[in-house]
């Protein structure tokens, strides 16, 4: 094989080579050169939005409730909270617990109680809310008795164990 030429097409490069094969005659081969992506100093890399959505729809699994209208549902709170985020970076800290609020708010007004309390001696059935309303570490707490369940995002290590 004999080298044809090399080209460059800015940060790109395209290197060409001929030769002959002996069942098929000429023959060409082009190979392309990517640039290596550009690494981004100092810029995290776990986004507060995607860490809110995982742990609400880690909760939302627990409870069965992992359907696609209520991930419809999710995203479209997700999406909103984008927007607020958007204008207020600070409250990034926040998302989380504010994400699950939305859910909770958007699934109660389409007749659906998330997360219901299961842990609790009182025969009403009622939901957990998340504490604090505006701040960082978000859990959920028992809107009866007060009582701390679990972290949001972890029901399932609050879940009682199956009966066989």
């Amino acid at each position: 094989m004999e080298p044809i030429g090399t080209t460059g097409l800015g940060p790109f490069g395209i290197r060409g080579v001929q030769g002959h094969h002996l069942d098929e005659g000429p023959t060409a081969l082009v190979v392309a050169h990517l640039p290596k992506p550009a690494r981004m100093e100092g810029v995290s890399t776990v986004d507060p939005l995607l860490a809110a959505r995982a742990r609400v729809l880690s909760d939302l699994t627990t409870a069965g409730l992992a359907d696609a209208p209520t991930v419809s549902l999710v995203e479209d709170c997700l999406a909103r909270r984008r927007w607020w985020l958007a204008q207020w970076q600070q409250g990034a800290a926040y998302v989380d617990g504010l994400l699950a609020q939305d859910v909770q708010d958007a699934l109660f007004d389409n007749s659906r109680r998330w997360p219901v309390c299961i842990g609790c001696a009182n025969p009403v059935e009622h939901s957990l809310t998340i504490e604090p309303e505006l701040g960082p570490d978000p859990h959920w707490v028992c809107s009866e008795s007060g009582t701390l369940v679990a972290a949001l995002g972890a029901l399932a290590s609050a879940a009682p164990p199956a009966i066989s």
